[in-house]
């Protein structure tokens, strides 16, 4: 059976239930639903999470899931931030345009202009 995706709303645990869940979807009065899981079905649940790669930046994860889509952030040096963050399995779901965009892509880092290479002949 397909997994669902539901937002934690609160953790605090009774004697009843192990935790609120807040689902992404709306009731018919267009309220938030709220799923209470009571302790016998908290032990099927299992946590993920997820972090964009400007907050996974200096850090690895088992398993990193890339999602490219062309833009202005996709250059050759944010894929490879991106790929170096797997220590074992990394999964790159996208076109294969978007991917070669990206590789083909002149990042910030190889188009800024400094003067440091003047500064270091002085040294």
């Amino acid at each position: 059976k397909g997994a669902s995706i539901y937002v934690i709303k609160s953790a605090e645990p009774t004697e009843d239930y192990a935790c609120v869940l807040e689902l992404e979807d709306l009731d018919e009065k267009g309220n938030k639903r709220l799923l209470e899981v009571d302790w016998q079905l908290f032990e099927y649940i299992d946590l993920a999470y997820c972090l964009t790669l400007h907050k996974l930046q200096g850090s690895q994860a088992p398993n990193v899931i890339v999602l490219l889509e062309r833009g202005r952030l996709l250059d050759r040096s944010w894929l490879y931030t991106a790929v170096t963050r797997a220590e074992d399995k990394v999964h790159i779901i996208g076109t294969e345009a978007a991917f070669r965009y990206g590789v083909n892509k002149k990042g910030a880092v190889d188009t800024r202009k400094t003067a440091l290479a003047e500064m270091l002949k002085n040294v």
